[in-house]
């Protein structure tokens, strides 16, 4: 077994987890090895979970180590009682990972099976997330058209947020050859659980995504959208300041486009299948919302956004775009 940070290295090459969980699970399993190296007094590149404690007989003489054992765990995460209920959770889920590949890889004592720290304490009820009402996205929608710099790209992005109910990770790896321009589809090769589907657009999608792919010179093997997760977040926080609306994450709109498929009569099994859930538990809990969804609600100065929304994407973002270049 080599060193416990080389080990983690491998684990998160070798694992089929998505994008975004490989960067959950590097976060903690850095802290993690930050904390062990506090606790044992070792450096980070040197801690070898089969040597953490070294045996003495009575006279002082070594006589052998002793590996990682379930002491320590318990130390690590009472070290971080005060962290929240979700940090410890994920931490949780990260290490116990981890240790279940070793298990795997060397037949090694998985360690978390013998831990005594009470995480039922730590649990919290689930809150649904804070989600954009219906005026709330024409008005974030409104703000994409009128204040974008890349408005062809951030038109489209979030359009297939909210039409498609995809995972960020998901938007991310759409490549120019897993779309499928006849079906008016998107292959995902690789979603969570490691899983491939299919994913239908909204008709007209297709035909915007190939005038952004031409406009653009992207071929085959080129991602749709050179952003990270990181660069889509800050996008989004980007517009909802800009429009001055509150605070919610990219995967909120996961569940907007759940809320929208539910209001307008969708069976939840539909749009199970369509958010790629295992278990309708998951998709009932994204139906969950005390939001006023304004249904029917038409204000003249969002009008624009509804025709952006419903009709042609891209034509509307090559006229605004040409109106611009004029204007310039």
């Amino acid at each position: 077994m080599k060193n416990l940070k080389e080990e983690i290295e491998m684990f998160l090459l070798t694992s089929n987890y998505s994008e975004a969980t490989i960067e959950s699970y590097k976060y903690f399993l850095q802290l993690f090895v930050k904390e062990i190296s506090e606790l044992t007094e070792t450096d980070e590149k040197n801690i070898d979970l089969l040597k953490i404690y070294e045996e003495y007989d009575q006279a002082g003489n070594f006589i052998r180590y002793k590996p990682i054992d379930s002491n320590l765990i318990d130390q690590y995460f009472h070290r971080n009682s005060d962290k929240t209920p979700s940090w410890i959770k994920m931490s949780r889920h990260s290490i116990t990972s981890f240790f279940r590949y070793l298990e795997r890889k060397y037949d090694f004592n998985d360690v978390l099976k013998k831990v005594k720290f009470k995480f039922n304490n730590y649990s919290q009820e689930y809150k649904p997330p804070r989600v954009l009402s219906t005026h709330e996205l024409l008005k974030f929608f409104h703000t994409v058209v009128s204040t974008s710099n890349h408005l062809s790209r951030d038109g489209l992005l979030f359009v297939l947020f909210l039409t498609t109910g995809c995972r960020i990770s998901e938007i991310t790896n759409i490549k120019i050859k897993d779309i499928y321009w006849e079906e008016n589809s998107i292959h995902l090769p690789r979603t969570k659980g490691n899983k491939s589907r299919v994913l239908p657009l909204r008709q007209g999608i297709a035909n915007s995504i190939k005038k952004y792919t031409t406009l653009n010179n992207l071929t085959m093997d080129n991602n749709l959208f050179d952003l990270s997760n990181i660069e889509i977040r800050e996008l989004l926080g980007t517009y909802l300041t800009r429009a001055n609306l509150p605070e919610v994450n990219v995967h909120s709109l996961r569940h907007s486009f759940a809320i929208m498929m539910h209001n307008g009569g969708s069976d939840p099994l539909i749009i199970q299948q369509l958010l790629d859930h295992e278990n309708t538990s998951t998709t009932e809990l994204y139906l969950r919302s005390n939001i006023i969804t304004n249904q029917g609600i038409r204000i003249k100065e969002n009008e624009e956004i509804y025709r952006y929304l419903d009709s042609n994407y891209s034509e509307e973002i090559r006229k605004r775009l040409k109106r611009r270049n004029n204007q310039t």
